[in-house]
């Protein structure tokens, strides 16, 4: 809740599919709010209309959101969509993670 306050204070709102293997979420932002729906056994609304899809192995999501990749090798997670979308989406990683 408040932790997203300042970093999405100007969001224009943005969806995000986040699929590894046959388990996805949808997340959205908006003006101070970050949301999450959907993981294992649930059912998430259309994902086909999003600003950025990220996937790949749970393996390979987990080290791409934990900046655990590996420098010399090509990432194994897919990210496909709006550049802008994305930086806002790994802002909001940074302080989840912390």
């Amino acid at each position: 809740g408040d932790d997203y306050t300042e970093v999405l204070g100007d969001s224009p709102g943005r969806s995000y599919a986040i699929t590894a293997d046959d388990v996805s979420w949808l997340v959205g932002t908006s003006p101070g709010r970050f949301r999450v729906e959907g993981g294992p056994g649930m059912t998430v609304p259309d994902i086909s209309r999003t600003d950025v899809t990220v996937s790949g192995t749970p393996a390979a999501l987990l080290r791409w959101i934990w900046n655990r990749e590996q420098a010399d090798e090509a990432s194994a997670v897919t990210i496909e969509g709006d550049p802008d979308a994305l930086a806002e989406f790994r802002r909001c990683v940074v302080i989840a993670t912390q």
